[in-house]
């Protein structure tokens, strides 16, 4: 699939897909070991534990600096893995869905950039390829993006949060196909690991928090925009058209600087990010770019 931008959110979800090869039986016990149970998964990949929880700290000082009155509609929505088959537990804290004999299953916890994250872990070939969550409640609306986003919003069309473009990758690196679609507040993520090495990591994730939303350009698109023209100006063009309110606007003013960090990103084999938040003087936005590296920077 094409690499897409990614958007951090405060008190949200992001969700991952991550699949391991197994075939049980007596007669291969060797790959029966790869049938991995999922929350085991997620931790060793650090999509849950420590790191985000020091992550969470950081998000939930940002809420309170980006919206001292509380005025934005900018904010955590909740995300709920549809799962049939599955046995749930809590442990720690984090909710866990497993089929039997660890096929796939779920996990919902904190993750790595502070966010709730919910993950799908795929554990055979034979396991499906489209996986349902349900989005805030019945009055939730979601709307499909040319980019492959989705715009999360109210009864009222008031934007309350993102849902960034969907990406896979297997354990090689590979990026694999992966889409979603929407009916209702319904999100459906198809992934298509036919033939991947095993596990594969899908990431659905929410874009924005109370009062903000952060844009985060995965490695291809920080070399285009490094490398200037008129390709690198519409990539962060078409990013910024996903921040809050004026925002946008004032997001795409900033190109030349934006194309500045990409440099610097680019030379350290990292990505490049903006932050957007909203502001007591005119324009009544500000945004800052910003260097990460992780699994979106892919």
């Amino acid at each position: 699939m094409p690499a897409l931008k990614k958007l951090l959110t405060g008190a949200a979800a992001a969700l991952v897909f991550a699949t391991s090869l197994g075939v049980a039986g007596p007669a291969n016990a060797a790959e029966a070991n790869h049938h991995k149970d999922p929350l085991t998964v997620v931790q060793q990949q650090g999509l849950v534990g420590a790191p985000a929880a020091r992550a969470q700290n950081d998000v939930a000082a940002r809420n309170v600096a980006a919206n001292p009155a509380g005025k934005s509609k900018l904010g955590p929505v909740s995300l709920v893995a549809s799962a049939p088959g599955t046995t749930a537990t809590v442990e720690n804290g984090v909710k866990v869905n497993r089929a039997r004999g660890n096929d796939y299953g779920t996990v919902v916890g904190t993750g790595p950039h502070g966010t709730e994250a919910g993950y799908v872990v795929i554990n055979t070939p034979t396991a499906p390829s489209e996986y349902k969550f349900i989005v805030g409640n019945v009055d939730t609306k979601l709307s499909l993006n040319k980019n492959g986003s989705v715009t999360v919003k109210n009864a009222a069309g008031e934007q309350l949060n993102d849902i960034l473009p969907p990406w896979a990758k297997d354990a090689t690196g590979k990026s694999l196909p992966t889409s979603y679609t929407v009916a209702g507040n319904t999100l459906v993520q198809k992934v298509d690991h036919r033939g991947a090495a095993y596990p594969v990591v899908a990431d659905p994730e929410y874009g924005c928090g109370i009062g903000w939303c952060s844009i985060y350009f995965d490695r291809g698109e920080t070399s285009l925009i490094a490398a200037g023209g008129s390709f690198g100006a519409l990539t962060i063009k078409d990013a910024c058209k996903m921040a809050p309110g004026p925002a946008a606007f004032v997001c795409v003013l900033g190109t030349g600087y934006v194309t500045i960090t990409a440099l610097a990103a680019n030379g350290q084999g990292k990505c490049v990010g903006i932050i957007a938040y909203p502001s007591p003087m005119p324009p009544f936005a500000s945004w800052n770019t910003f260097i990460y590296t992780g699994s979106q920077c892919h």
